[in-house]
This record gives C-alpha cells, sequence and structure tokens, in this order.
C-alpha cells in the first residue's frame, strides 16, 4: 500500500510550501493528500471542513505547516487546521510539523510576557495568541512532538526527506508485523505469571502493578523507552519490577546503576556516526566503551559498558514523560 500523507495548513499564505512538500512527496512515490488538488472527498454528511477531519483518520502520516495566520476560527475557538492536528492525534497517526523561523521569534517574546498588550492588537499575526497556544500543544504532545524550522523552500523540501527516511528506518528497525493488543495483553500476563512464581512473596496488589507496566511498556508508542530499560537493567522482567515504584525517569537512572550527563542538541549528527561505526568497532568515549547509541527524530543517546548513559534533553525529557505515565498507571493500583 502506497502511504496516503495528509498537508495540513492555512493554505493563501503557505500555498507556496504546500506546493513544493508535494512534488517531494510524489518524488518518493507516496502520494500526498490537499484540499485544494480535490483529494478530499466532499460528498458526504456534514461540513466540508468534517470531511477534511475524516480524511485525515484515513492518511498514514500528516505534515503540518504553520506560519503567521491561524486561520478563522469556528464557533470552538479553533481554525480548521488546529482541528485537523487534533484528527492525527486522537488516531495516533504520525505527524511532522514544519514552523516559520519568525513565527517561533515571536513566540520566544511572547513567553517572556505573555500579558504585554502587543499580542491584543500585532499586525503580522492574525491571531497570536491560538498559534502559540498551538505550538504549546504539540511540544507538549507525548508523542511527534517535534517543531521543525524551514529557512527556504529547499530546506524544508530536504528535511521532509530526511523525517520521512528516519520514520521508515525505525519501522524497518521495530518487528516487521504489528503486535496486536490482545497478543501484548497475553504477553503481560505470561511476564507477570511468571515473575509472580519466581517470587512468590509478592502481593496480589504487587502483580497486578507489574502487570499494568507491562502492559504500558510492550505500547508501541513507548518502544524507544522499553529499548533503553532494556540496555539499563539487562532483563525486561527484572526493569519492570524496579521501575514501578520510581516516579521519574531521574530515578529509574538512579535505580539502575547508571550515571549520567546531557548532551547538546548539536551533538546528534556525532552519535548517529558512532551508531554507523558500530557495526565494524566500538568507539571509546571518556566513560567507557560504547556497547549501544541511538539517533533518531526525538533525539539520542549513548550506553558505555561503565554504565553510563548519555542523552540529549529532549529525548530526556520524553522518557521522564512516559515514566511518570507508567507510574501513575501503577499508582493506581
Amino acid at each position: 500500500m502506497i502511504p496516503n500523507i495528509f498537508i495540513s495548513s492555512t493554505i493563501a499564505d503557505l500555498q507556496y510550501l504546500r506546493d513544493a512538500l508535494r512534488d517531494t512527496i510524489i518524488e518518493l512515490r507516496y502520494h500526498p493528500v490537499m484540499s485544494e488538488h480535490g483529494e478530499v472527498g466532499y460528498i458526504r454528511p456534514g461540513t466540508a471542513a468534517d470531511s477534511c477531519y475524516r480524511t485525515v483518520e484515513q492518511c498514514q502520516m500528516v505534515v503540518l505547516i504553520l506560519g503567521k495566520r491561524y486561520g478563522t476560527a469556528g464557533s470552538d475557538g479553533l481554525s480548521v487546521t488546529h482541528k485537523e492536528y487534533r484528527a492525527a492525534c486522537g488516531s495516533e497517526i504520525p505527524t511532522i510539523t514544519f514552523v516559520e523561523p519568525q513565527v517561533l521569534h515571536y513566540k520566544e517574546v511572547f513567553d517572556s510576557d505573555t500579558d504585554a498588550d502587543l499580542w491584543n492588537d500585532f499586525s503580522c499575526m492574525d491571531n497570536p495568541k491560538r498559534t502559540f497556544a498551538l505550538l504549546d500543544e504539540i511540544s507538549e504532545s507525548g508523542t511527534f512532538n517535534a517543531i521543525i524550522p524551514f529557512a527556504s523552500i529547499g530546506e524544508a523540501k530536504e528535511k521532509l526527506k530526511l523525517q520521512l527516511a528516519d520514520f521508515v528506518g525505525q519501522r524497518l528497525g521495530e518487528t516487521i508485523a504489528p503486535i496486536s493488543k490482545q497478543i501484548k495483553d497475553i504477553l503481560a500476563e505470561i511476564r507477570a505469571l511468571r515473575n509472580h512464581i519466581a517470587h512468590k512473596q509478592g502481593d496480589s496488589t504487587e502483580v497486578k502493578r507489574y502487570l499494568v507496566a507491562t502492559r504500558y511498556l510492550l505500547s508501541d508508542s513507548v518502544s524507544e523507552y522499553r529499548s533503553l530499560l532494556e540496555k539499563l537493567f539487562d532483563d525486561m522482567d527484572m526493569a519492570v519490577e524496579k521501575i514501578c515504584s520510581l516516579p521519574d525517569f531521574g530515578a529509574v537512572i538512579e535505580g539502575s546503576g547508571f550515571s549520567h550527563e546531557m548532551l547538546e542538541e548539536d551533538q546528534m549528527p556525532f552519535l548517529a556516526r558512532i551508531r554507523d561505526e558500530q557495526k565494524n568497532k566500538k568507539p571509546e568515549f571518556k566513560h567507557g566503551t560504547v556497547v549501544c547509541a541511538m539517533s533518531g527524530i526525538n533525539g539520542s543517546y549513548t550506553v558505555t559498558d561503565q554504565k553510563h548513559l548519555s542523552i540529549t534533553q529532549v529525548l530526556y525529557d520524553a522518557f521522564d514523560k512516559d515514566q511518570k505515565s507508567l507510574y501513575s498507571r501503577t499508582k493506581l493500583i
């Protein structure tokens, strides 16, 4: 099946970029879906906007572009583009977000003084507060929350190619056939039963927590976190048993016996090279020999044989959110 990629944005001000990204998607032999090219079906109950939201839910990926125009807000105060993004989130559709650099600059100024009168009549944007709220919503999302600035059409096209290549590469590295929810539940129950038999002193509450945590970690949305836990604890069963009571990612690192340091984002290309070099040799770091390196859309990390983790801040924050979500689930038991 050829993937459908929905391009979401306001149209009049961003037509130049929409057309350029459409050409890139076609060049890669994917299928772009754009309302102005007649690729959204309108002969169905509901409004034209409703048709767009349903079409989003039928696509395999969304490319979201944000510029200086938020768009006309509906009765609920949200623009069509904003609701297209929410439709993608609601269906857990991978989303790549491009933002004009000047909009990000305006947002930095806005964040420094959100109550300034300037934003009540800001001629450079039609609805700055709504646009900035959408940016916050994206960055605070649990998945696909990267925001990618672009300085030119050429740069946007190149970054789209890189994002798509990375996404496909990640998927090819995972299990080819996705595990269904039923199979994941069975795997979780088997792990919980095995853990209960191995530790007969554990009460039913502990087993339930173990089961809830295992089900959560078998989710595709936290596959990167699950992979790192296996490296930190050497064994997933041991990892689940320990992290159920740990409130955040910092506590998980400490509980694993690892030390850690934060990496700058500009070190990510270097880490990608380290990952590639592992095929032939194990490069040395100041904290020992690198035994594992991961570099992707959300950030990078390396693990050494001296139990040291080096990780970018963005990825640390993502794993911290994953652990807090796991902890909140097990705490309810």
